[in-house]
């Protein structure tokens, strides 16, 4: 076997070869990349071949590769970064432990480091001082978490220059706090064209599944019928549109729903306020789904979530999580759907308030309640309802996602209406939300047009909900 400096005597050749979308993406000089679209357009592959450019062409470069949850970076983003080693074999040590790998470079005596890691947490990854930073699916991972990794772009290689520095992205559509930052919308991108774009640190590549050669020849087919029946999903898992976010969905969840942070750490969350649960059990396979809020004026903040899947879909990892929280002791209230009276009997006897939902479930009057929500204030900007968009991502995720059910052909064409029947899916903490306001806000309780008092000044109201 050929030593270390013997291997070297030839220029490194890496196994990924980009196709000339990703060799687009790949050539821009912009700091931020975002490549994004449908499914089956490249994008594991074009990350992980990212960072193995990275790392290989400038020796004693530091960097992270991420996602939101460990195991499924295994699954995707992280299982490519091995594979593309496969012939290579430029790997010297993966330390499974600490979460690292160490590859070799263009120079012998200087190698590379790519750590690997979840992102869920709004306050991880803070500090590293990186090369180059790799997000897989970025509309998973909070705003914050993002920002984190951009103030670790700091790195300094052994020769005492600074290497490219690099934080790139992969995405589906989805309305989250990308696009607030990058070009995404089909608008934004001629922009980009025509040399309008105001940030050119911050760029977009549309990869479809119609760009990648990889992809079997019927593969499009079969992506098209998986979504046919769901305008929603079709539009941004198979024609990658970020556009028209609001189409066929059951609420009208815009930008000013989310709440972002003005400083690093700011939270929506008001010390000292008390807080609400809303609760919609496992039942079995689906997830356990908990909404933290509290209420400040006319404002309803939802502040936090627990989203349980799997073996954390239990009343025990509920309770673990909610004793983990700083507003343990402030919990003043739980609605929980009634049907779940085992759930509700073992929260309350481990101290939580809980109750069941007292009114009958109501799916036309619980979605109009939501709305009456979410109605933007013309003087103020915002809605009543203001979500933190780095404590409850899958909420923002599913209030882009929920849709009602797609109308039959046969009854389209016999002049039906359409069915103003939700699809049951995308919709656990959104079932929360809705117990929540049926118990606290009902439709129709309280005269619509009535002034409402004013604010104490005693605790923040709307006016410094903003102030970090």
């Amino acid at each position: 076997m050929p030593t270390l400096e013997q291997r070297h005597t030839e220029d490194v050749t890496l196994q990924f070869q980009p196709w000339p979308k990703q060799a687009r993406a790949s050539l821009s000089p912009a700091r931020y990349k975002a490549a994004g679209g449908g499914r089956g357009g490249g994008k594991s592959a074009w990350i992980a071949g990212e960072c193995w450019d990275l790392l290989v062409s400038h020796p004693g470069n530091v960097g992270f590769l991420g996602r939101a949850d460990l195991e499924d970076l295994r699954r995707s983003a992280l299982k490519e970064f091995f594979q593309q080693d496969k012939d290579a074999g430029l790997i010297i040590q993966h330390h499974q432990t600490q979460m690292w790998v160490e590859v070799e470079t263009t120079d012998p005596n200087h190698p590379s480091r790519l750590y690997y890691g979840e992102l869920k947490d709004p306050s991880s990854q803070l500090g590293v001082n990186l090369g180059f930073f790799a997000v897989d699916e970025g509309y998973e991972i909070p705003r914050q978490s993002w920002d984190n990794l951009c103030g670790n772009l700091r790195h300094r290689l052994p020769n005492g220059s600074f290497p490219p520095f690099f934080g790139v992205l992969t995405t589906n559509p989805a309305p989250c706090w990308i696009m607030d930052l990058f070009p995404v919308t089909r608008e934004q991108q001629r922009a980009v064209r025509e040399g309008r774009w105001a940030n050119p640190n911050y760029a977009y590549f549309p990869f479809l599944f119609s760009d990648n050669p990889a992809n079997p020849p019927n593969y499009g087919e079969i992506l098209k019928d998986a979504y046919a029946n769901d305008p929603v999903s079709y539009n941004r898992m198979v024609l990658g549109l970020w556009d028209n976010m609001v189409t066929g969905l059951v609420y009208p969840f815009r930008p000013y729903h989310r709440w972002k942070a003005r400083e690093p750490g700011a939270r929506l969350w008001r010390p000292g306020v008390p807080v609400s649960l809303a609760i919609d059990p496992s039942g079995g396979a689906a997830p356990y789904a908990v909404l933290a809020i509290q209420e400040v004026g006319p404002y309803i903040l939802l502040v936090d979530e627990f989203y349980g899947v799997g073996q954390h879909a239990s009343d025990e990892a509920v309770l673990d999580w909610v004793n983990s929280r700083p507003y343990a002791r402030d919990i003043a209230d739980a609605i929980c759907d009634p049907a779940a009276k085992s759930s509700i009997q073992r929260l309350a006897a481990n101290g939580l308030p809980v109750r069941g939902l007292s009114r009958p479930k109501d799916i036309r009057g619980q979605i109009l309640g939501v709305k009456g929500t979410m109605v933007q204030n013309p003087q103020t900007g915002f809605a009543p309802f203001l979500v933190d968009e780095n404590y409850c991502t899958n909420t923002c995720l599913e209030f882009g996602s929920y849709a009602y059910r797609v109308q039959k052909e046969s009854d389209r064409v016999a002049g039906k209406h359409a069915p103003e029947t939700p699809e049951d899916k995308n919709n656990h903490l959104i079932n929360a939300y809705e117990y929540w306001v049926r118990e606290k806000r009902p439709t129709g309780d309280v005269p619509i047009y009535s002034r409402k008092a004013p604010d104490s000044r005693e605790t923040a109201g709307y006016y410094r909900l903003l102030e970090a």
